[in-house]
């Protein structure tokens, strides 16, 4: 079987973190390793944290998680099974539902027991699902990003490496949303979002030639 690593980065949300790691190990219902990284305050960039986890990694696909999230029952399993059910499709990243994100993902409230899977233009990274040999196909994340960017970015370049994205509507993972971002406006005080974000719009659209949604 299949195995699969579940990367989780800290950064100093005891209660969200714990509350994440709790439904993770009670609703994974498949074989997996969880690494939980602890950004600290110096922080390198949430592209070269994944990157070097993923590095490290010798499982055959990887989850990355928020750490302020919420999962359910067969929530990884449902995602995983995109792979084989839709393999003439050649998957290349698997994204639940949420009540929380930038993208298409966002704004519901539950599963959808009619167990959809359909294709889509771009994932949120607070929860995808992939294979670590795509990831080492089109070069990694590009560390460029500091935070905000890099999970579009990469979709972009899985697709442009001919591989789908596809969105799992039975799967939903609840989602607080920008819990880490406030708090390093609290403990960091000359960390400018604003910065950050308009820097990582820049570098997408010139990449990319469209309006990166933040």
């Amino acid at each position: 079987m299949p195995s699969t690593e579940i990367i989780m980065v800290r950064y100093k949300l005891p209660r969200y973190e714990n509350e994440t790691l709790a439904t993770v190990l009670k609703y994974t219902e498949v074989p997996y390793h969880l690494t939980a990284y602890d950004n600290g305050i110096s922080n390198p960039g949430l592209s070269k944290t994944w990157n070097k986890c993923i590095e490290r990694s010798d499982a055959d696909y990887i989850c990355l998680l928020n750490s302020d999230v919420n999962v359910e029952p067969e929530w990884l399993k449902k995602m995983l099974s995109v792979f084989d059910t839709h393999k003439e499709q050649k998957p290349g990243i698997v994204g639940p539902i949420t009540n929380r994100c930038g993208t298409h993902q966002s704004g519901h409230e539950k599963a959808n027991d009619l167990r959809l899977v359909q294709p889509c233009d771009t994932l949120s990274g607070f929860c995808m699902v992939f294979p670590k040999r795509i990831w080492e196909e089109v070069g990694g994340f590009d560390e460029g990003y500091f935070l905000y960017g890099e999970d579009s970015d990469f979709c972009e370049r899985v697709k442009e490496a001919g591989y789908g994205l596809f969105t799992a509507y039975d799967t939903f993972v609840f989602h607080y949303g920008h819990k880490s971002m406030e708090n390093a406006e609290e403990i960091e005080p000359d960390f400018d979002v604003q910065a950050v974000r308009q820097e990582s719009a820049k570098r997408f659209r010139e990449r990319w030639g469209r309006t990166l949604k933040l």
